[in-house]
């Protein structure tokens, strides 16, 4: 889904503006807006105060304000809320993003213990649901052996999935596990779940600088 630029801005505060005037909700026009100003470090606060309006009654203000307090972007960085918004969207919405960060903040340790069988079960909820990124995970998991018995077969099932879906990391991760010429070290299982923790654990930190 094509996320909107600072650019857009000055026309999404018109049509939030025409659409509050009619007495409505409103809460996709304002979601559009503050993803767009999140974009620009300038307005993030705004942004972040946009989505805490909706973020109560609306599960994807919700994901987007704890993304927001995850990584300190627009509001100050406070794990223990993101964590408090990502399981309201999930216990009212079965929300697939949010599985997804609560995932990965259990995966790495972020605001709790490091839980891999619970980072597995919440990826596994959302891949049920289509997240390419989660199905992702769970082809690395299953990789590795790490919550669930090693399986190469579940791996490429996944990534073959999260593939089909547009994930360009798992498209290549399929591709190397069904190549008779990959060497052992190319295939090997820790490699892979270990790059895959350094990126989260990146995004962790480069979201916080």
């Amino acid at each position: 889904e094509r996320q909107p630029e600072i650019e857009e801005a000055p026309a999404l505060r018109e049509l939030l503006r025409e659409c509050e005037a009619k007495g409505e909700t409103c809460s996709a026009e304002r979601f559009v807006l503050a993803t767009a100003l999140i974009g620009s470090k300038d307005d993030q606060a705004e942004g972040a105060a946009l989505y805490a309006v909706d973020a109560e009654r609306d599960a994807d203000a919700a994901c987007a304000l704890g993304i927001c307090y995850q990584g300190g972007t627009g509001v100050d960085l406070d794990e223990t809320r993101a964590l408090q918004l990502f399981r309201a969207a999930v216990a009212t919405k079965n929300h697939a993003q949010s599985h997804y960060e609560l995932g990965a903040m259990a995966y790495v340790g972020q605001g709790m213990d490091e839980d891999e069988a619970l980072a597995f079960a919440h990826w596994a909820k959302a891949a049920a649901q289509g997240h390419p990124a989660a199905a992702f995970m769970l082809g690395d998991v299953y990789l590795e052996g790490l919550a669930v018995p090693r399986d190469e077969d579940a791996a490429l099932r996944w990534f073959v999935f999260a593939g089909d879906r547009g994930h360009r990391g798992a498209q290549s991760r399929a591709f190397a596990l069904t190549q008779p010429e990959t060497t052992d070290e190319e295939t090997a299982s820790g490699r892979y779940t270990d790059g895959s923790r350094m990126s989260i654990a990146n995004r962790v930190a480069s979201s916080s600088e």
